[in-house]
């Protein structure tokens, strides 16, 4: 186990844990069809978002997140019609 400073999340076993709550809120990166799925899906990006940011989990892949993007516009879009 390797420890490289005094955080909380400076450990293995601490990063250990984090990447398996940050690959289940991955795995449930779904792409919405509807406002409800969307408000879901934001709420999950953001706390992914905290733990990347604060946590030292690894973010999702560029072109997954591309992928979301369009379709969150595509229901923003959908919804101002």
């Amino acid at each position: 186990m390797g420890t490289w400073g005094f955080g909380n999340f400076q450990n293995d076993a601490a990063l250990d844990y984090v990447e398996g709550i940050a690959d289940e809120l991955r795995s449930q990166l779904v792409h919405p069809t509807e406002i409800e799925v969307l408000l879901m899906l934001m709420a999950q990006v953001e706390m992914l978002s905290v733990l990347v940011e604060h946590c030292n989990a690894r973010p999702p892949e560029e072109d997954e997140l591309i992928a979301l993007k369009d379709a969150c516009l595509e229901i923003f879009d959908a919804e101002k019609e």
